[in-house]
């Protein structure tokens, strides 16, 4: 059952038995009109919740075409005849294989336009404007809740608005109201998520999406507990980790809006700070970085001569590899190969000779929530034909001197900060 599916150790077991590949045949090949619309439901919310944090999972039924086109087609049919849940499992699922990643990588390149308008505005005009963290979000909060606990969480949400002024989204309706991009949004456009932790919002596949969303885009959740002498466990209890929360399950409400309150107002404290700090930092090192280049004007950089034999990759160290990716223009593989010499970079070559469409999915997929950046198909098969060049048809195998004009280490992007243009 989808109950059980929410311990881990049981959805592992289930996984490693072959029962997610058991529903993805109910599904794909089953025949629909021996099936009731409540076995699809059960199956595909079951299915669904394998894909959380299981890219394996996800890339598997990616590359099922068919069993795809029978999700949207019960998607389809679901809307037509009105049929909320079947409806709501259809889309989790397609949202999880087959557009989440897309729109992830639609913000990030987003974020990278609005830098380029920025920069193209600023080279106009002259004037360099302080670079920003981020954007303002729309939102002081997302309320994430499940239909069980509506009416408390509604009631947080009426007093926070209409009392307190916080500017929140919620989904009025539930169920019916938002689709899963619409909660994305909401996610990527609130300062803090409000997780209102229970049974139900346990046992709750969307529940579980918005929550593990929110954990993967590293926004801050703050938890509520929203019955007395619940216990969370299993992925809830794991995103909660050592976060304190409110115990609206014990206080009374008017004390536990209070507490609430006081922790949002706390954390935006440490969030003004945070920045400030990191708005120093960067004027910091932009300045001590004009110094250098105004040094480097004035007189000719030192050059070293960097001897490397270019017939055996699998001889190259650290340094050799990085060198191989600034000088073939790949930036954006530098971060995937940080710390591999040259005989892991080889078998990386390897495998994505092997399977190139599944590498280039996994190696975007590291770079986008690893580092929140873009690879471009075009990087990959740059990556494909250099490494073919160095490894399959051979370089000279005479000692080459290339000559390096010595610059300052690549600063490779924090986590939180919007991905950065760097090629094409």
């Amino acid at each position: 059952s989808l109950a059980l599916m929410q311990h881990e150790q049981i959805k592992n077991q289930f996984i490693q038995q072959n029962g997610a590949q058991a529903l993805v045949s109910f599904i794909r090949d089953g025949d629909p009109n021996k099936q009731s619309e409540t076995q699809q439901e059960d199956a595909l919310k079951i299915l669904w919740s394998t894909t959380f944090n299981n890219p394996h999972i996800v890339n598997t039924l990616q590359n099922d075409v068919k069993l795809m086109t029978r999700v949207n087609d019960i998607y389809h049919h679901a809307k037509e005849k009105g049929n909320v849940t079947l409806e709501k499992a259809a889309e989790g699922l397609i949202w999880k294989v087959e557009k989440e990643e897309k729109f992830k990588e639609e913000q990030a390149a987003e974020a990278e336009r609005k830098k380029d308008e920025k920069k193209k505005k600023e080279k106009v005009s002259g004037v360099v404007e302080e670079e920003e963290e981020e954007e303002e979000e729309k939102y002081d909060l997302m309320i994430s809740y499940s239909w069980a606990d509506m009416d408390l969480a509604h009631r947080i949400f009426h007093h926070l608005t209409e009392k307190l002024g916080y500017k929140i989204w919620l989904d009025q309706e539930q169920m019916h109201g938002s689709t899963i991009e619409a909660m994305a949004n909401a996610v990527d456009n609130a300062q803090f998520i409000l997780m209102c932790m229970s049974d139900t919002y346990k046992r709750s596949a969307n529940c579980q999406s918005e929550a593990e969303y929110a954990h993967n885009r590293k926004k801050h959740i703050v938890p509520c507990k929203m019955k007395k002498d619940y216990n969370p466990d299993g992925w809830l209890g794991f995103i909660l980790g050592t976060r304190l929360y409110i115990d609206f399950g014990t206080y009374e409400f008017e004390k536990a809006i209070e507490l609430l309150d006081n922790e949002i107002q706390l954390q935006k404290k440490k969030r003004k700070a945070a920045k400030e700090v990191a708005r120093v930092e960067r004027k910091a090192i932009a300045e001590e970085n004009a110094s250098k280049n105004e040094r480097k004007v004035s007189q000719a950089p030192p050059e070293i001569n960097l001897k490397r034999s270019l017939g055996n990759v699998s001889d190259w160290d650290e340094v050799n590899v990085r060198d191989f990716l600034l000088k073939e223009n790949l930036l954006s593989m530098i971060p995937l190969c940080n710390g591999i010499n040259g005989e892991e970079l080889n078998d990386l070559y390897a495998m994505c000779k092997s399977n190139s469409a599944s590498m280039y999915r996994s190696l975007k997929f590291e770079l986008l929530h690893g580092h929140h950046r873009i690879l471009p198909i075009s990087t990959f098969l740059r990556f494909m034909s250099r490494m073919r060049s160095a490894c399959d048809n051979g370089l000279s195998s005479n000692t080459q001197t290339v000559t390096k004009i010595k610059e300052d280490p690549i600063q490779e992007d924090p986590i939180q900060e919007e991905p950065t243009s760097e090629e094409d």
